[in-house]
């Protein structure tokens, strides 16, 4: 069971991250942990990220793939693997928007679109109106950012999202990015893990494929 294990011929990597990470960025990078340790297994948990958090405490799962917060505590380790932003985008419905601006306050004249509390998103959002001293209520709140960018391809309004999450459908054409200023702030995401915690050597081969 031993030999078994240290070389990579049984074992468990339980992974945190949310469903729209997890299809647009760690596919991959699964895909080439499977094909390098095709017996190694991954689970996946795509709870909410303060739960994520609990079960990372508690040892139900190694590690998070995900949004970095100020409002995470000292018992965290962080490693950066990206940066991307937050983005105001709409559908077709909006394109007379696509080649302006609008000032932040120009979105009370729009159905705003956002995730529920107490996604990263939504806190971001908030702290991006209360920092420019504007009330927004939004029309809907969508449990996650990929249901939210659903909602947003059917027309139901402007949508604040991660950049990163929607890269193919602005490519595509298929919404618009919506410029509004001041621009919403650029975020980090990474590997979350526990200090003091040592991971097995599953994780960390899946960690260096990732830092790769």
């Amino acid at each position: 069971m031993i030999k078994d294990f240290t070389e990579f011929n049984t074992g468990t990597i339980k992974i945190g991250i949310s469903t729209t990470l997890m299809k647009k960025y760690l596919l991959k990078y699964i895909e080439v942990f499977h094909n390098n340790y095709p017996n190694i297994i991954i689970d996946i948990y795509t709870d909410p990220t303060k739960e994520l958090i609990t079960k990372l405490k508690n040892g139900t799962i190694d590690l998070i793939i995900g949004k970095f917060s100020d409002n995470y505590d000292n018992d965290l380790n962080y490693y950066e693997l990206g940066k991307s932003k937050y983005i105001f985008i709409a559908n077709k419905k909006y394109y007379d928007l696509e080649n302006s601006t609008l000032k932040i306050t120009d979105l009370k004249k729009y159905p705003i679109l956002l995730q529920e509390y107490p996604s990263n998103s939504r806190i971001s959002a908030l702290k991006y109106f209360e920092d420019n001293n504007i009330k927004i209520e939004p029309k809907m709140n969508i449990a996650s950012s990929s249901l939210l960018i659903d909602f947003i391809n059917l027309g139901y309004g402007i949508g604040y999202v991660t950049e990163l999450y929607v890269q193919e459908e602005l490519r595509k054409g298929n919404i618009i990015k919506v410029n509004v200023v001041p621009q919403p702030s650029i975020i980090s995401f990474g590997i979350i893990s526990l200090k003091n915690n040592i991971l097995t050597n599953h994780c960390k081969k899946f960690v260096e494929i990732l830092k790769k």
